[in-house]
């Protein structure tokens, strides 16, 4: 903030005191998690848990005897969404692992 008083002072411009001011504002540490990501990283193993059990539901439609006897083109769609939905599932891993990192690293 004093930075941004002494460009001011020394450039004469408003603008230029706004733009340093967020600048400062920007680079400035954070301590702890935005409200955002605290609340992304308090619902991820709920969803995690959702996603799982999508993940187990498709796997034993799969599994059944007869799934490969239906029409082919309803076993590439089930074969298709359990691809998606583990590939969300490692996207919503790794977020999670992400937010967990960062969380900890200002408990340093």
């Amino acid at each position: 903030f004093i930075i941004a008083i002494f460009i001011f002072k020394q450039k004469g411009g408003c603008h230029q005191f706004r733009m340093t001011a967020a600048l400062f504002f920007f680079l400035r540490k954070q301590t702890k998690l935005s409200y955002k990501d605290q609340r992304e990283l308090d619902e991820l193993p709920g969803e995690i848990e959702s996603i799982e059990s999508d993940i187990a539901a498709l796997q034993a439609a799969i599994a059944a005897p007869d799934f490969y006897t239906q029409d082919a083109e309803l076993v590439q769609r089930k074969l298709q969404e359990l691809g998606e939905t583990e590939q969300r599932l490692d996207e919503r891993m790794e977020r999670w692992s992400e937010l967990e990192t960062l969380r900890d690293s200002f408990l340093k």
